[in-house]
């Protein structure tokens, strides 16, 4: 995640997973100037420092114990909880930024750029999925006619799972 991070522009909007988000991250983006927005997993805790009037709070993120930390700050964050529906099911999820401002950041655009994100990284699991364990043969005879065929094993792929679930968020 840090050698990905080096590369994010300064301004530059860097989304990222469950379990990223360690504390050397939140500092490197406040060093390089880039906003992080990543999923938490339900255990992390992240205390209600205020509440905002788009349903976020503020919260801090803090340093792991030990003897190399001590006297790091807190670094101030906002958390956004949302909701997606998928069918039936209800999945709910926690995203954390350093858009403290719900003005820079509006919570429910940041949870649908989000789960767009999630909707890509779905797509390629797909395809992955599918040609894993078996020879893949493509017919292109040419680089060009290779990736557009591929460009179409991931446009199916892409269009799939939405058609199977009514995803929206809420």
């Amino acid at each position: 995640m840090a050698r990905l991070a080096r590369h994010v522009p300064a301004g530059g909007l860097r989304l990222g997973d469950r379990n990223c988000h360690r504390y050397g991250l939140w500092e490197q983006a406040g060093r390089r100037g880039f906003d992080p927005l990543l999923r938490v997993a339900k255990g992390v805790k992240l205390p209600v420092d205020r509440r905002l009037q788009d349903g976020s709070y503020l919260s801090r993120i803090r340093p792991r114990r030990c003897r190399a930390n001590q006297g790091k700050p807190a670094i101030a964050v906002r958390v956004i909880e949302y909701r997606v529906r998928d069918g039936s099911k209800v999945l709910r999820g926690r995203l954390v930024t350093n858009l403290r401002d719900p003005a820079a950041g509006p919570a429910r655009e940041l949870a649908e750029l989000y789960a767009r994100r999630w909707a890509g990284e779905s797509a390629f699991r797909e395809v992955k999925g599918d040609l894993a364990g078996r020879p893949v043969h493509l017919r292109g005879r040419s680089p060009r006619a290779v990736l557009q065929e591929l460009d179409a094993l991931l446009l199916d792929a892409r269009s799939a799972p939405e058609a199977a679930h009514d995803r929206s968020l809420s």
